[in-house]
């Protein structure tokens, strides 16, 4: 009988020993795996822009990391095929776009029905500020003559050489003045209208006089930002920026429709534009092209569209606009084209995925969360059963306590289990604030 009792004994000790390490070996199982789900971040957004969801229409990839940069040159794989252009085909079988970005990959499942049940809102071309229009300075006057200055790309971008274009209105007819003093540089009028050639510098005033006397100094309405484009001799276009830039945009359309977009680097000495952008009737170029923030150049051979002048600058001068020569009047009318942008749809945001993978997240962190609770809940009955069954009186020869008394130890299990519980809760505050 006693040596089946001290087996028993002995099975119980090494039982809740088992129990104990089991206890501990998943709090730590769980423990890591929470920590690790937490730290997970989506480190790059990935966005389609087009403007058709059709079979077989054209996409744009750009791809953003979450501090903001653009990814100059991600290795792409496309269903599972490399793929080395920022244009894809939108077909039924997409399933998914592969990036590698130097040690790091990731998948994004993206799924042509979610690219084909999408809403594309209308564009809206990006065109004046508020704060554009409302620091517009007056037409400048010079007794009866009003006078228009309309620069070639209209938003005139400072260092740039420049086309700027004179048109005088006298009253309601072109002003009958043979010349004009333009920065003290003499310039024959013809029908109201002449040209000249500048640059901006520190001050971007001109100042124009005419053969009476009357003059007046004024300044450009509209001032564009480090990208332009020019014409060379041999009729190719040049891409130019104030100092050599990464990641601009370069969208190509034909009769309104938008056919392609690079992305390339622009040297400081300017960037020859590929033959084929001769069959573009408009070109852009911007550091995105579905939002451009106002900084953006814009190239246009005409629009069959028809142009609808938008600022109060401008406005007299397109109302009186037939009194001029046919080559004046398309010489505004091309200028005041390349003001606005037409942006790209977007087609499908990363944002839509991060939602996904933050819920997926949430989901799998709040079943861990419960999970540790449960198993504290679990630990601490388990600790409690095995230190109150544990609790004994052990007196001595003369009859003196060896151990504490019964109430003693009581409280002193009752404190413990108190400590316990004030770790516990504060573990899974830390873990359910953790950052």
């Amino acid at each position: 009988m006693k040596v089946l009792t001290t087996v028993i004994l002995k099975f119980l000790s090494d039982g809740y020993k088992i129990i104990s390490a089991a206890i501990l070996f998943a709090a730590f199982i769980l423990l890591f795996t929470y920590i690790n789900i937490q730290q997970e971040r989506y480190s790059y957004l990935i966005y389609l822009y087009g403007d058709s969801v059709s079979p077989g229409s054209t996409a744009l990839i750009r791809i953003l990391s979450k501090d903001g940069e653009v990814v100059t040159n991600p290795d792409i794989k496309v269903n599972g095929r490399k793929h080395d252009s920022h244009l894809i085909n939108l077909n039924a079988d997409l399933r998914e776009i592969h990036l590698k970005v130097g040690s790091f990959e990731t998948t994004f499942p993206i799924k042509y029905r979610y690219i084909s049940e999408s809403l594309l809102e209308a564009r809206t071309p990006v065109q004046f500020s508020s704060a554009e229009i409302s620091n517009l300075p007056s037409v400048p006057e010079a007794g009866e003559r009003k006078i228009f200055l309309v620069p070639d790309p209209l938003k005139i971008v400072p260092e740039f050489e420049t086309e700027v274009y004179l048109y005088c209105l006298s009253g309601k007819s072109v002003c009958n003045d043979e010349k004009i003093f333009i920065n003290n540089i003499e310039k024959e009028l013809k029908n109201g209208f002449t040209s000249y050639r500048t640059a901006i510098t520190t001050d971007s005033s001109v100042n124009i006089i005419f053969s009476d006397g009357t003059s007046v100094t004024t300044q450009y309405p509209f001032y564009g930002r480090q990208l332009r484009f020019t014409t060379a001799e041999n009729g190719n276009i040049v891409i130019n920026a104030l100092i050599e830039t990464a990641n601009v945009h370069i969208d190509c359309f034909q009769s309104g429709k938008w056919v392609k977009t690079d992305i390339v680097y622009v040297p400081a000495s300017g960037l020859r534009l590929p033959d084929d952008y001769r069959h573009c009737d408009r070109i852009q170029a911007s550091f995105n092209s579905a939002d451009p923030s106002g900084t953006f150049a814009v190239y246009s051979r005409g629009d069959k569209r028809g142009v609808h002048v938008t600022d109060p600058y401008y406005s007299e001068l397109f109302s009186n606009l037939e009194k001029f020569s046919g080559y004046a009047q398309e010489r505004f009318l091309r200028s005041y084209e390349t003001s606005y942008f037409i942006p790209l749809t977007t087609l499908f945001s990363g944002e839509v995925l991060e939602e996904k993978f933050l819920e997926e997240k949430s989901k799998k962190l709040s079943s861990l969360w419960w999970a540790i609770l449960a198993l504290s809940i679990l630990s601490m009955i388990f600790f409690t059963f095995v230190m109150y069954s544990n609790i004994n009186v052990v007196e001595g020869i003369d009859g003196e306590l060896v151990t504490h008394s019964p109430g003693k130890q009581k409280a002193m299990l009752a404190f413990a289990i108190g400590f316990y519980t004030i770790v516990v809760a504060g573990l899974l505050y830390l873990l359910k604030n953790l950052a």
